[in-house]
């Protein structure tokens, strides 16, 4: 600062010194005083005040004093253009979103008498401090809207909007407005697509604006691998863009390598819930090698594979071999039969379980119906009890855990109702189910849902049969049992 102060100073040592105030002088009243008094000087050379400007930026956080002197250089009508590009930086560092500024800059993007190149600097100047910004994205919003301007000042809106406009309905409704247009260059239209990348998430406009754009059939490399980015950055979990990505993948003459490898990455990175529909549109083209990139598709696959539960990859996988009824032409009366064909369709299941399958609908009496249920497993070929017919459930849950014993193999005991889709059905009792509760694993249900401490499946659902053969194979491997 003594040296700052010294009146036979050289241009280029004070140029070093207001350098090294910006380094150490972070948050120094005298030190930003004396930046401050530098910068208001009249006769100060352009690249002193450029450095001074720069200087305050790196230290002045939160400092009114350097605030208001900067913005005081900025709303001035005369400042060279690249001056004011630093000054706006450092405000965009030290106080973003300065409204006294904002408005100057407005006022100024709106001045008739401003050439195309100072009009990029303003704009990006508002791209700099105007985050979030309402008056500042309704500025470059209109600029946007205007007919005659120039291809570079619309790239440059587009990228301060892609800055500023985070979340901004107004903002990203005026990008896809651009993406639209059949003028637009191709610089311009890559830099609305990383824009769009930046400002959309989870706006379905954006990301349906994207997907129609990533279907275009004369779509550059460059352009598609900026749109996949975008919609890997915005789309997280959106299905419109999981079947885009998918369908591109999946195409063998749109993608070159990088790009292909790129829609994987992404595709990797999609929320589990979702991974299943993938596989089963993956699993389509898997066995042709003419179409696909066996590298990628393996990588993928194998990625969902070590990411999700395996039953449940098992069962997206061999979706096409496991029975899925659809509720239409679904008869509960015939679920053992479905299941039993189901699980004889999987040789890692054919002969490794038994099922029981007890039909509830014609309980004489509901609230306990355990010799019922003994019966129809005397039925089923199951051996009688020592201790005769069960008279409680409490037996009943005896001869169950008897049974378990003397079986080689696990056994599933599922309960449904056979009347469960007609007018009338019979459904279950509470007690009975909560009687149920207490037996041993290997216990669902099929019934609507409700409060039920078991495994429980909609009788309606399409999935049915897949469903409950899932549920048995994660059973067995969460209890160990070999297959």
């Amino acid at each position: 600062m003594q040296l700052l102060n010294s009146s036979n100073l050289d241009y280029d040592i004070r140029r070093e010194v207001e350098e090294s105030l910006g380094k150490i002088g972070q948050g120094n009243q005298k030190a930003i005083d004396a930046l401050v008094q530098l910068l208001i000087s009249p006769n100060l050379r352009l690249d002193i005040r450029w450095q001074v400007a720069e200087s305050l930026g790196n230290i002045g956080h939160g400092n009114q004093n350097a605030i208001d002197a900067l913005v005081q250089l900025l709303i001035s009508p005369n400042l060279e253009y690249y001056i004011r590009w630093q000054v706006a930086e450092s405000l965009g560092k030290i106080d973003s979103g300065n409204q006294k500024a904002i408005d100057a800059l407005v006022q100024l993007l709106n001045s008739s008498n401003l050439d195309d190149s100072r009009r990029r600097r303003v704009v990006e100047s508002l791209g700099k401090i105007g985050q979030g910004n309402q008056k500042a994205i309704d500025a470059l919003v209109q600029l946007l809207n205007s007919s005659n301007l120039d291809d570079s000042t619309r790239r440059e809106v587009v990228e301060s909007l892609g800055k500023i406009g985070q979340g901004n309905q107004k903002a990203i409704d005026a990008l896809v407005q651009q993406l639209k247009s059949r003028h637009l260059d191709y610089d311009t239209r890559r830099e609305v697509v990383e824009s769009l990348g930046n400002i959309g998430h989870g706006n379905q406009n954006a990301i349906d604006a994207l997907v129609q754009l990533l279907n275009s059939p004369n779509l550059d490399d460059d352009t598609r691998r900026e749109v996949v980015e975008s919609l890997g950055n915005i789309g997280h979990g959106n299905q419109n863009a999981i079947d885009a990505l998918v369908q591109l993948f999946s195409s063998n003459n749109q993608l070159n390598d990088g790009n292909r490898l790129q829609v994987a990455e992404i595709l990797e990175k999609i929320p589990t819930n979702k991974q299943l529909a993938v596989i089963k549109t993956l699993k389509v083209n898997f066995n042709n090698s003419q179409q696909i990139d066996e590298y990628l598709y393996n990588k993928l696959i194998w990625h969902y594979a070590q990411n999700l539960p395996y039953p449940d990859f098992y069962q997206a996988w061999h979706q096409d071999t496991i029975t899925n009824t659809a509720t239409a032409n679904l008869n509960i009366a015939n679920l053992p039969q479905l299941l039993a064909e189901a699980i004889n369709n999987q040789p890692d299941l054919c002969s490794k379980i038994k099922l029981i399958c007890i039909d509830t609908h014609q309980f004489i009496d509901p609230e306990n119906p355990a010799p019922e249920i003994y019966d129809q497993m005397l039925n089923q070929n199951y051996p009688e009890w020592q201790n005769g017919y069960p008279d409680t459930m409490q037996q009943l849950k005896l001869y169950w855990s008897f049974l378990r014993r003397q079986s080689e193999i696990p056994l599933f005991f599922i309960c449904y109702d056979s009347t469960a889709l007609s007018a009338t059905p019979a459904g279950f009792s509470d007690s009975f189910l909560k009687a149920l509760s207490k037996f041993d694993l290997a216990i669902c249900v099929v019934c609507e849902q409700g409060n039920i401490p078991l495994p429980t499946f909609l009788p309606s659902q399409p999935d049915l049969v897949a469903a409950v053969v899932a549920w048995i194979r994660r059973s067995l491997l969460e209890n160990r049992h070999p297959i």
